[in-house]
């Protein structure tokens, strides 16, 4: 995080921006934030920055990120699932064993077919 008390030091002092930069460890327009942040507020003393205090520095250089607010609401995940599948949505879990066991290997017969469904079976249903 940048140390805006120390930027806006230098700035008094009329180092350039790429010196702050340099300096600092910080960008550009972070440079030119202070700059204008002190043209507004007509500070053009160190005595003036030292005069700020943590609150009045934060509210100058406020980034616009929210702040976590309010208190953990734990997730209903059965209302989450429930509004993601939807009436007319059947999972293939359910589906597969609503089929009959004739439909499932239906195809060339070959072992790579029925191989895939027993190993889908073995995936989606629960041993027993």
């Amino acid at each position: 995080m940048t140390d805006y008390r120390a930027v806006m030091d230098l700035v008094l002092k009329g180092w350039s921006v790429r010196q702050i930069t340099a300096a600092m460890g910080c960008s550009h327009s972070t440079v030119q934030k202070v700059r204008k942040v002190l043209q507004a507020e007509q500070i053009t003393t160190t005595a003036q920055i030292a005069g700020l205090n943590d609150e009045a520095v934060a509210v100058l250089f406020h980034d616009g990120r929210s702040t976590g607010q309010g208190v953990f609401v734990p997730i209903d995940f059965d209302s989450v699932v429930k509004a993601r599948t939807g009436r007319h949505k059947t999972t293939l879990q359910v589906l597969w064993a609503s089929t009959p066991q004739r439909q499932r290997c239906r195809g060339s017969g070959t072992t790579a077919t029925s191989g895939f469904a027993s190993l889908w079976r073995s995936m989606l249903m629960p041993p027993g």
